[in-house]
């Protein structure tokens, strides 16, 4: 039984796949950009004694605290 083949795209479906795409890849890098950022965080934090969890707590504490300051901040 031969197999149907899909029709072929149009561009402005090819467009939107596109736009979609490169969007959710900037929200990936954005991601991994923030991602990095809190490792450093941890990372000076570790340095002055604490341990990995407390730096993540204390780091949590400040972005919540931030995000009370200043509420167009995103939450995260």
């Amino acid at each position: 039984m031969p197999k149907e083949t899909p029709p072929p795209a149009t561009a402005p479906d090819l467009a939107a796949e596109n736009a979609t795409l490169k969007a959710r890849i900037a929200e990936f890098q954005a991601a991994k950009k923030q991602a990095d950022a809190d490792e450093i965080l941890i990372a000076e934090k570790m340095a002055k004694g604490l341990r990995r969890e407390q730096a993540a707590a204390v780091i949590k504490r400040q972005r919540e605290f931030d995000a009370r300051k200043n509420p167009t901040t995103p939450k995260k």
